[in-house]
């Protein structure tokens, strides 16, 4: 499992640019899309990232927001990137912002200690996400965006 989810952040670096990880965070392997990410992406990118395109296509462009309610944030941070970015959206989230800051620091950071600094960079966090937004509405670039 290990290997195939590097090999679909590999896919999404490709595609989308870095993405942070999480390296000790396992999934929860209750569900298709955790045992078969590559089947999963491969499944949005013929069918979300269409719309998506068809919509650009038409001058619209999609901003996708979600109100998170999971506390756990490990999952997020490794499969949503991929799957969004499958969907052709830039994945925004503070909490993936927050990860990046902290890899300025100490490039590998354990999902404990991301836990642990969290609350040291929920505000800085914040400002890096609200300027992605920003910087994604005056570039026409589709996302979503992650709250919590």
């Amino acid at each position: 499992m290990a290997r195939k989810m590097q090999e679909m952040l590999e896919s999404h670096r490709r595609m989308c640019g870095p993405v942070a990880a999480l390296p000790e965070y396992e999934p929860d392997r209750s569900s298709l899309a955790a045992e078969c990410p590559d089947i999963t992406q491969r499944y949005l990118q013929a069918t979300a990232r269409t719309l998506v395109e068809a919509a650009k296509e038409q001058g619209y462009v999609l901003h996708y927001i979600v109100d998170n309610v999971f506390d756990e944030f490990g999952r997020l941070l490794l499969v949503y990137p991929v799957w969004f970015g499958a969907c052709g959206l830039k994945f925004l989230c503070p909490h993936g912002s927050a990860l990046e800051l902290m890899q300025v620091e100490k490039a590998d950071i354990s999902y404990a200690e991301y836990k642990t600094n969290l609350p040291k960079f929920v505000a800085a966090a914040h400002d890096a996400a609200s300027q992605a937004v920003h910087r994604c509405d005056q570039d026409s670039v589709p996302y979503v965006f992650l709250g919590c």
